[in-house]
């Protein structure tokens, strides 16, 4: 008996999703074989599963499912798996191309190291290492070697990856389309009907958390706040068609680890030099892939709660929000409403919820590198839910200053926002004194001292926190010293973040008000010694 199933409901997870699709039965007392046949081909096979409720007994034997190609009058074409399999191509022939120009730059480093090893050292060069630059060669050259090696191979099998699919496409006529056949052998003890629930996976979706924060930094007595919004970014390239199906978010990971891995030990061992090849290879590590940039599509729901507006009267647009249902291990957003995505790379945003922060405003420069100041907004995380890891679009004053990232933050725990510079705080660093010499009256010492100032001036109306960051050189010799002076601006905070010599300055500086940092010491050293 042949069926037709329909999707009811979508959960999406961050890669992936579960669909869940409805089909009607009415069995007459006996064995039957039941039979869809409009099931996409991408589904994830080990994942699909048959149940149901019906007004009987119903036994489900076994479920079986295939890849079949069934002819557009059979099927009505709303989608075409030949246009998936081009696709596929498309993306493989992208890589293939990223792969040949990778290869093409360690070829270039290959023939640039085996240049500098034919080359003669010149006596007209005296100051040139020969035995430093083989050495080099000779530590970098094998990891081009296995780059070059391992490009080729990838190319090798992404080639194969790619003549199979078009073998798929040249296998398949324009007029049949690719479906997954799903077979259930099924008994029923008496006459019955009801439906079954068939759900599987599909790994070309998914959703990510996004976040706009909206600081407003008040007046010069004002209270600071910040609106932060959850929305998901959802999208789906399966291939199939979501019509009017009801959705939820969820943060379980179905496609991740399900344990911790196991730790290998790491033997060491001398290895036979290859002819040609150095030892000491380096590996090199394959380039991270950008996130491409994304369009999204954002709806608006009107509040119905409010009643009949009169046409006089004019009201905020709002977003309707999705319901949440936080589990001990995992949270689930149900998105109101049904929803349509068609399955060709669409994405949406919905928005999950929002809640208003009261931060603490701060004002950061590190005038050694950039003489700008940042403000910065920082935050203990209050209510129910977690901040999962996201893109974070910040406004500051109801004006858009730029992207940020948001890591997971778990309730009470403290975070900060950059939102961008501050032009009402000028920052200067300066240099005072710069002194080379030597000292000392029985045994020389080379000595370099430096002196900087820091001034920080607030133009704003208020009162501003401020942290300013500077360094001072760390000796990792006995005899090399590194000595503060007297009259340099003791820091608040020493080794920041664990950065040695990483100083850090800590002060409330007030409306119209001026600050002064200053940075002073000096470094000795044995004559004759090299300092770097």
């Amino acid at each position: 008996m042949k069926l037709t199933s329909k999707i009811d409901a979508v959960t999406l997870f961050s890669k992936g999703a579960e669909v869940t699709r409805l089909a009607q039965i009415e069995l007459e007392e006996g064995e039957h074989r039941l039979v869809l046949r409009d099931l996409p081909p991408g589904l994830m096979a080990d994942s699909l599963r048959v149940e149901g409720e019906v007004d009987g007994k119903l036994t489900i034997a076994a479920v079986d499912s295939r890849i079949v190609h069934i002819s557009s009058a059979e099927k009505k074409l709303d989608e075409s798996e030949r246009r998936l399999l081009e696709k596929r191509i498309e993306k493989l022939e992208d890589q293939m191309q990223e792969l040949e120009g990778r290869l093409q730059t360690a070829a270039t480093q290959k023939n640039l190291m085996d240049a500098l090893a034919a080359m003669p050292g010149s006596p007209r060069s005296p100051k040139t290492d020969w035995g430093k630059i083989f050495d080099l060669i000779g530590e970098r050259l094998p990891g081009v070697y296995e780059t070059i090696n391992a490009l080729t191979i990838a190319q090798r099998h992404l080639g194969e990856t790619i003549e199979d699919l078009r073998g798929q496409l040249d296998d398949q006529p324009r007029d049949k389309i690719m479906r997954t056949e799903v077979e259930i052998s099924a008994t029923a003890g008496s006459a019955l009907k009801g439906e079954l629930k068939i759900r599987y996976q599909m790994p070309d979706a998914g959703w990510q958390p996004v976040y706009d924060a909206r600081l407003d930094t008040g007046s010069a007595d004002g209270q600071t706040l910040i609106d932060l919004v959850r929305r998901a970014r959802i999208f789906q390239n399966s291939g199939e068609a979501w019509q009017d199906v009801e959705l939820s978010l969820s943060t379980t990971r179905p496609s991740g680890r399900t344990g911790a891995p196991d730790l290998a030990p790491v033997i060491l061992d001398i290895l036979p030099e290859a002819p040609g090849i150095p030892r000491g290879a380096l590996r090199q590590h394959s380039p991270v892939p950008q996130q491409q940039p994304e369009a999204v599509m954002c709806a608006a729901m009107p509040d119905e709660s409010a009643g009949a507006v009169p046409g006089d009267v004019m009201q905020k647009v709002i977003e309707q929000e999705t319901k949440v249902e936080q589990g001990g291990f995992h949270i689930r957003f149900e998105v109101p409403g049904r929803v349509t995505l068609s399955g060709r790379g669409e994405q949406k945003k919905v928005r999950i919820g929002g809640q208003k922060l009261k931060p603490a405003l701060e004002v950061r420069a590190t005038p050694l590198l950039d003489p700008t100041a940042f403000l910065y907004a920082v935050f203990r995380l209050d209510g129910e839910l977690p901040l999962l890891p996201g893109e974070v679009a910040l406004y500051r004053d109801n004006v858009y200053v730029g992207n940020g990232h948001l890591p997971l933050v778990n309730v009470g725990e403290r975070h900060e926002l950059g939102f961008g510079a501050d032009d009402q705080v000028s920052v200067k660093r300066v240099e005072k004194h710069r002194e080379k010499g030597r000292q000392g009256l029985i045994r020389s010492e080379n000595s370099d001292e430096y002196e900087f100032e820091i001034s920080i001036d607030n133009h704003h109306p208020r009162a501003m926190p401020v942290r300013i960051l500077d360094r001072v050189p760390v000796s990792r010799h006995e005899k090399l010293k590194v000595e503060r002076l007297r009259d340099m601006t003791r820091p608040d905070e020493e080794n920041v973040d664990d950065k040695r010599g990483v100083l850090a300055w800590e002060f409330d500086l007030g409306a119209g008000q001026q600050h002064k940092i200053n940075l002073h010491y000096r470094i000795t050293w044995p004559k004759g010694e090299q300092v770097g």
